[in-house]
């Protein structure tokens, strides 16, 4: 409804200028690929981001475009997140050959 996704853009961009962890998932059509935040924020990075499905990333969000915020794939030093939870869980399942839960 239109009432979910303004309330969901409203949330999405108190986190634009951050810098958070993204599993990512899969690439659309356009080569944009998305995945999604610890706190379930849908994100897209443009297709020039070299991921691939399953990797965890860190991105600096920088807006909001529909219902997916937006960012800049961060590399080197860039990439320090306060909050590793989601890189511990993500490796901790890789060795049990089970994909991650995602939670905050």
């Amino acid at each position: 409804s239109e009432l979910s996704q303004r309330k969901r853009a409203e949330f999405y961009r108190k986190f634009i200028d951050q810098k958070v962890s993204v599993l990512f998932e899969s690439s659309n059509s356009a080569g944009w690929w998305g995945g999604l935040t610890d706190n379930y924020i849908r994100v897209r990075v443009p297709p020039n981001a070299i991921v691939s499905s399953n990797e965890i990333h860190t991105v600096q969000l920088t807006g909001v475009m529909g219902e997916v915020a937006v960012g800049q794939l961060l590399l080197g030093e860039d990439q320090d997140v306060p909050n590793k939870k989601v890189q511990i869980i993500y490796e901790e399942s890789r060795r049990t050959k089970v994909l991650p839960m995602l939670c905050s």
